[in-house]
């Protein structure tokens, strides 16, 4: 429109040529070449405008195909089913998901004889006094094992960051004999037959050979609780922390009493892919 009016004005102006005097052509042209930079710069502001727009759409573009290529937040599954099925596939799927850190300590160790008048006596009461504590950070093949609705008490959604979603799982109590195996009941790196020997023969001596004496009659594990976090989008295991409390039950012989074996660990592991 602007160019269409530049050209009446230079029209209009080249007919008031024949009606000018001498003096008035100068002054025509002087405006016309005003009229045509005008009409220059409208021009080139107007193709700039246009230049920015085009890049302010395609940078606007830009941005909204990165968003809609971008993995979706995916909704975490809840509910104890859902969750125990999501954990089972993970594990299932998860290549490389190792026991990273490892630790054991006994918490207590007694050997209990009741005196008539007396009460408990505890028979083994230096065991206390020696390190008997153990951990390994070594990286080592998992323990962990499937998990269903006999052995679990609760499955619940923790948090999610993005498509990470963190489930907070609690074991229920279980007990053994002595032939268990790592894995009972849903609880991992147990305190085994073996373990339990081997502290014993520490404290053996001569005169009191403790791990000869002894007869271990059941475990028994409560306090269990696994932290368990899981990508959604790959459905892999990304880690796992652990902990639960082990109880070792039995009879010692010392001397010629019998005292009643009671052993209590608190367990921890931690576990990544």
């Amino acid at each position: 429109m602007k160019r269409i009016i530049a050209l009446l004005l230079i029209g209009m102006l080249v007919f008031s040529f024949a009606a000018c005097g001498p003096d008035e052509p100068a002054a025509a042209t002087e405006a016309l070449t005003e009229a045509a930079a005008d009409e220059t710069s409208a021009t080139a502001q107007a193709e700039t405008s246009a230049i920015a727009e085009t890049e302010e759409t395609a940078e606007g573009g830009t941005i909204i195909a990165a968003e809609q290529t971008s993995a979706p937040v995916l909704k975490a599954p809840t509910g104890q089913a859902n969750i125990l099925a999501l954990y089972n596939e993970s594990l299932v799927k998860t290549k490389g998901l190792g026991r990273t850190a490892y630790s054991r300590k006994l918490l207590v160790s007694k050997a209990v004889i009741l005196f008539e008048g007396l009460g408990d006596v505890d028979m083994i009461p230096n065991m206390k006094e020696k390190d008997i504590n153990y951990s390994d950070n070594q990286r080592r093949a998992h323990d962990l094992v499937s998990l269903n609705d006999a052995n679990v008490k609760s499955a619940a959604l923790k948090k999610q960051e993005g498509n990470l979603a963190t489930y907070e799982i609690l074991l229920q109590p279980a007990s053994a004999d002595p032939s268990m195996k790592s894995g009972n009941g849903g609880y991992f790196s147990l305190v085994l037959f073996s373990d339990v020997m081997a502290l014993l023969e520490t404290y053996s001596t001569q005169d009191t050979p403790f791990a000869e004496n002894t007869t271990i009659q059941s475990f028994s594990m409560d306090q269990g609780k696994l932290l368990a976090t899981i990508d959604l989008e790959s459905g892999q295991m990304q880690s796992v922390e652990g902990s639960y409390a082990e109880d070792v039950n039995g009879t010692m012989k010392v001397s010629f009493l019998s005292a009643k074996l009671i052993l209590r660990y608190d367990i921890k592991a931690a576990y990544k892919a």
